[in-house]
Order: C-alpha cells, then structure tokens, then sequence
C-alpha cells in the first residue's frame, strides 16, 4: 500500500483539506476554508473534528512499534500484522482501514461489545462484519 490513508483516499476519489472550515451551504455541499476559498462538493462532506489520543496505561507511544491513531495516519505501508487496543469509533475505523489494506487484524476490548454508546444498529453491523472477517472475536 503506497501512499497511506491518503493513497487509500486519492484512489477513492476523496480529496481531503486539512483546514478551518465552516459549512457554508449544506443543501449545496459548500465549505468555506479559512484561506477564503469555497469548496463544493459532489456527493458528500464529510466532517471530521480529530480526537487527541490516549495513552495506554504506562506504555508510551513510540512512534514506531506502538503507535497512536496520530502516527498511524503518517504511515505509508500496511504491517503485515497489527493489533488495534480499543473497540470504540476510532478503533473500529482503524480495524476497519486495516483489514480493508491487507493487514491481519485483531481488535482487543474489554466491554463485551465494540462500539459502546454508539448506535445499536451501527455497532451490530460492524460487529457482525468483524466476526466474519475474523478481527474481533466476542
């Protein structure tokens, strides 16, 4: 996988803007970038805020072997193996991307369920497509 997410993106026809934004018409699909510039989009807009990552007990990320979701997003290569800790949104999303690049995939969590709080039918359907796919097993 050359490239990343944002390999994985560009072959999907995604552009990405890392910028300010303001959603300027959503019945038009119009975002307003802080350099002043307007963007339409096509089919959709997709908003996404960012997260801080957490630290896991006392093991300090690395950069290198254990990862954040920060540093997972500079990588430009799918590891033949990898182990996502966590089976919330950005768990799921990482364990989701992963699987779809290649990588053999095991997703730890220690609720009984992935995607606590989130919407039953959207945490069913991710569960039911990990299962089969072998990256999460309950």
């Amino acid at each position: 996988m050359v490239g990343g997410l944002e390999g994985l993106l560009k072959r999907r026809k995604v552009t990405t803007f890392n910028s300010r934004a303001m959603l300027h018409n959503a019945q038009r699909k119009e975002v307003s970038l802080s350099d002043g510039s307007i963007i339409s989009a096509t089919k959709a807009v997709v908003v996404a805020t960012g997260s801080s990552p957490r630290q896991f007990g006392p093991v300090e990320f690395d950069g290198r072997v254990i990862l954040s979701s920060d540093h997972v997003l500079d990588i430009d290569y799918a590891p033949k193996t990898v182990a996502i800790i966590g089976g919330g949104a950005i768990g799921c999303e990482f364990a989701s991307f992963f699987n779809e690049a290649g990588s053999e995939v095991t997703l730890l969590e220690v609720a009984p369920s992935l995607l606590a709080g989130c919407d039953k039918d959207a945490a069913s359907c991710c569960t039911k497509n990990f299962l089969s796919k072998k990256v999460w097993k309950s």
